[in-house]
């Protein structure tokens, strides 16, 4: 059901269903000392699935140093190469593989733990999806199955003619735990309403065996559906990745990035190590998620192609206790999205949500949703969020994008409540909509200042050398020592 009264749009899913500046920057940053947030060794202990302790500032976008230092360690290895390769050739390097389902096709090829599957550049055409059955066994270096482009971004994987014949659509499809796939570009081509990488496996079913799922340093473009998409799993790291042109002609309401009612892992299914005992369980971080959105081909209204979405980890859009909520923290950090057709980042009937220093600019461009709940930054009744150091700049058009706001947080269907905490963030285009237990407060936050970037309609984010934004930030468990903290993803 969708609340069009006050334009829910956010994606209850259709499966069924910004005194002066200088004073201003004068309490940003008095605040940013005092503030009690807590004690800093508390601070520093919190960790995230996926994510190395920060040493060095990172930006959005594809991460060389992520490349030359994986999370992974390959213990065996097994070669791709579409040009030299032949799929009867036992997968070494002098004797390569031509396709990369040849890796897991059930028999004799069963990727076990440790083994990296190493794929040569090159473009690599999908006529059906390509179905992950066999992962690994443990969180730990060696306990992942990873598909690893050897030049980053070199091994391209394009939709083929058939490719909406199989399944869903979807480009790869999650059939399995304990998968890493690296440095690949995924091009629909515009032939599929799939996804780019699947790992809602069981269909939203109570569980989801496509848990401890990293994707890094990927470009996912032109599919139908979301570039990356998860449902009713934990353990999720999207990590240093670029998503673009998704969610245009899938009918269930997609968008870019969609994290959709995450559940816990139950005890029995798996073994925990050491690195699973970590504060936040589902980590997107670093990433660019642009252009985005719902195109013609799906019926108005539109309700989604957001940047970023966390939907329904409260488990149900029926009422905040119908569903078993997620009960993990989740970790939103440090993306860039922009020019999206739904909002920048969306936290949609969820809880425990940490949102920080993310830049968001110029979303809502769908025409075709009337929805007037249009934050770039958006809070849609979501419990205990926390939304730190984040930059939101909104731009306004005529129609539906006259609403366009920056930031807002509200309540839904008069059910669910909205709850969070807005400090040190910048909110810039047009005024913010906040409610009692969620307000951005214009004494802690920068509301209406002109963020000085380098020219964010032409792509360029970095603030410039005299912007309010350099050094105001809080600190947070991310933020590499010595280093000043700013507002902002850059």
């Amino acid at each position: 059901m969708l609340d069009m009264q006050l334009g829910i749009s956010g994606g209850v899913k259709m499966r069924v269903m910004r005194q002066s500046i200088l004073s201003s920057l004068a309490v940003l940053s008095f605040l940013t000392i005092t503030f009690p947030l807590r004690s800093m060794e508390a601070v520093a202990a919190q960790t995230a699935y996926g994510l190395a302790t920060p040493s060095h500032v990172e930006t959005p976008g594809l991460s060389p140093a992520l490349s030359a230092k994986p999370p992974y360690e390959c213990v065996v290895n097994r070669y791709v190469d579409a040009t030299h390769g032949n799929d009867a050739n036992p997968g070494t390097a002098e004797l390569p593989w031509a396709t990369i389902q040849n890796a897991d096709n059930g028999w004799p090829n069963t990727p076990v733990a440790g083994e990296c599957i190493n794929v040569a550049p090159g473009t690599y055409k999908f006529s059906k999806s390509m179905i992950v059955a066999h992962g690994g066994n443990s969180n730990t270096p060696t306990g992942y199955v990873v598909y690893r482009s050897i030049v980053p971004q070199a091994a391209r994987i394009v939709a083929a003619d058939g490719i909406m014949d199989t399944a869903n659509g979807d480009m790869i499809m999650l059939w399995a735990p304990y998968v890493i796939f690296d440095g690949f570009e995924i091009d629909g081509a515009g032939l599929t309403s799939g996804h780019g990488i699947d790992g809602c496996a069981n269909g939203g079913q109570p569980f989801n065996i496509a848990h401890h799922f990293m994707a890094l340093n990927n470009v996912i473009h032109d599919v139908g559906g979301s570039g990356l998409s998860t449902c009713t799993a934990d353990f999720v790291a999207w990590i240093h990745n670029v998503v673009y042109n998704t969610s245009g002609t899938n009918q269930w309401q997609t968008s870019g990035i969609n994290v959709w009612q995450p559940k816990a892992l139950a005890a029995e299914t798996y073994q925990p190590t050491a690195a699973d005992v970590v504060t936040f369980g589902i980590t997107i971080a670093y990433n660019i998620s642009h252009n985005n959105g719902e195109g013609p081909a799906i019926p108005a209204p539109h309700t989604d192609g957001n940047g970023i979405i966390i939907d329904t980890t409260l488990g149900s859009f029926e009422c905040p206790t119908c569903g078993t909520p997620y009960p993990g923290k989740i970790l939103v950090l440090g993306n860039l999205s922009h020019s999206n057709g739904g909002s920048g980042i969306h936290v949609f009937l969820s809880k425990n949500v940490f949102v920080y220093n993310n830049t968001v600019y110029n979303n809502y461009r769908d025409p075709l949703n009337p929805g007037t709940a249009r934050g770039d930054l958006s809070n849609g009744g979501s419990e205990n969020v926390v939304w730190y150091n984040n930059l939101a700049i909104s731009v306004r058009e005529a129609g539906p994008l006259g609403t366009n706001r920056p930031i807002m947080s509200y309540p839904v269907n008069g059910k669910f409540e909205d709850s969070g905490i807005w400090k040190n963030n910048l909110a810039f285009g047009a005024s913010v909509v906040s409610t009692p237990a969620s307000h951005v407060d214009p004494g802690i936050n920068l509301i209406g200042v002109d963020p000085e970037l380098g020219n964010p309609a032409g792509g360029n984010f970095v603030p410039s050398a005299t912007s309010p934004v350099i050094g105001v930030g809080r600190r947070t468990p991310f933020s590499p020592a010595g280093k000043l903290v700013n507002i902002g993803a850059y």
